[in-house]
């Protein structure tokens, strides 16, 4: 689970990072650029009408890396439904798919539903090694975070904003224009380029010209003159949108042979869930070991061994 974890939490760096300096370009623009054509307006205007009227939707996808240190890095591909809320995490949802290991050895898979319920966020996915059907708590550092994470890639940003596209709109240091049109998937769409600091960065729409939802996003940024610019790409084919999906239609169904192993939130007021006695749990500390003499710091085998109950159940070391 660990390294499964270490795995999403590299691809989410080298996105990250990338996109960090994609949007720093943005913002560090000449303010002589900014200029905004009519109809580039119109189209993103009409889209994010598109965006925010979605109730739910459904879409397969794939989210992508090209370019110098990047290039084939990042690869997730899969599809997913959603029950729109106020974020990705907010919102029921299924998804469905495979990424690419960063460090190439082998592709990881996703396949988990989404539960936002009041009482705690829940995440039901399918372990196909152990042959079991998964319920746990949404909590960071887990294998559950590690779906969603994954599944998240295949998300535009601008399908949660409260208002898309409107800081590209109103910024002076943004040119955006309409550069033609070209297909995605077979969905005819206007291509619309949002570009700073001369064409050294960008944002690139492709825009359905039928209902107005994106089919194709792209990050981009030139790291000089002379090399290959970095892209990132976020993919949409097969999209539908409201639909009247219900939770019923997210489900996971467990399947033949699987087992069933659900832990939820517990009530509140209600005692947690015991978790299991680490190494050395019931032992007397040592001679001379006091707390104020423990860092916290991640407990291994070697550290259980050595440190008494109190520092091992925490995490921390004796010294």
């Amino acid at each position: 689970i660990e390294q499964k974890a270490q795995g999403a939490s590299e691809m989410i760096y080298v996105r990250s990072t990338v996109a960090a300096f994609i949007v720093g370009t943005l913002a560090c623009a000449g303010a002589a650029l900014g200029q905004v054509e009519d109809n580039a307006r119109q189209v993103l205007e009409k889209s994010a009408q598109a965006l925010k009227g979605v109730k739910d939707l459904s879409v397969t996808g794939r989210h992508y890396a090209t370019g110098p240190f990047v290039g084939g890095m990042v690869d997730t591909r899969g599809e997913f439904r959603l029950i729109k809320g106020a974020s990705a995490k907010q919102s029921a949802s299924f998804y469905q798919g495979q990424a690419k290991s960063p460090g190439g050895a082998t592709d990881e898979q996703f396949h988990f539903f989404l539960n936002p319920d009041p009482a705690g966020a829940t995440v039901t996915w399918v372990d196909e090694t152990n042959k079991v059907v998964l319920t746990r708590p949404l909590v960071v550092r887990t294998e559950q975070y590690n779906q969603v994470t994954l599944g998240e890639q295949l998300i535009m940003p601008e399908l949660f904003e409260a208002d898309p596209f409107t800081k590209k709109l109103s910024s002076p240091n943004i040119k955006i224009a309409v550069e033609g049109t070209e297909e995605v998937g077979g969905e005819g769409c206007d291509v619309v380029r949002a570009s700073a600091k001369e064409g050294q960065a960008w944002t690139l729409w492709h825009i359905s010209r039928a209902d107005g939802l994106p089919r194709r996003r792209e990050e981009g940024a030139k790291l000089d003159e002379k090399g290959e610019p970095v892209r990132l790409i976020v993919e949409w084919t097969e999209v539908k949108s409201n639909q009247n999906l219900t939770r019923k239609d997210l489900e996971i169904p467990v399947p033949e042979g699987y087992r069933v192993d659900e832990q939820k939130p517990a009530a509140p007021g209600a005692p947690a869930q015991a978790a299991p006695s680490p190494p050395g749990a019931g032992r007397a500390p040592p001679t001379g070991w006091s707390a104020a003499r423990c860092w916290g710091r991640r407990t291994t085998a070697t550290t259980s061994r050595r440190c008494p109950a109190r520092c091992a159940s925490s995490g921390g070391r004796a010294r």
